[in-house]
């Protein structure tokens, strides 16, 4: 599986504070225009790119675990 991937969108309207993207033919999603680069407007492209965290995912998720360990354990205490 890749890690990034690269998509290509094209502003097809602005509405209030959400740029419409298009993505291909059939795709479309509401994006806030304070994300975009400045400047961006109607039938701009955009090259959008994601990246997965691993590392950032699973610091996250042991904070999760740490956090729900002390509750449990505080929670046993006032039993």
């Amino acid at each position: 599986m890749k890690k990034e991937i690269k998509i290509k969108a094209i502003i097809d309207r602005i509405e209030g504070d959400k740029a419409i993207l298009l993505f291909g033919e059939d795709d479309s999603a509401e994006f806030p225009i304070g994300l975009l680069p400045q400047g961006a407007k109607e039938s701009d492209i955009l090259t959008i790119k994601i990246n997965l965290k691993d590392k950032d995912t699973e610091k996250a998720k042991q904070k999760a675990a740490e956090m729900i360990k002390k509750l449990v354990k505080r929670e046993c205490h006032r039993v």
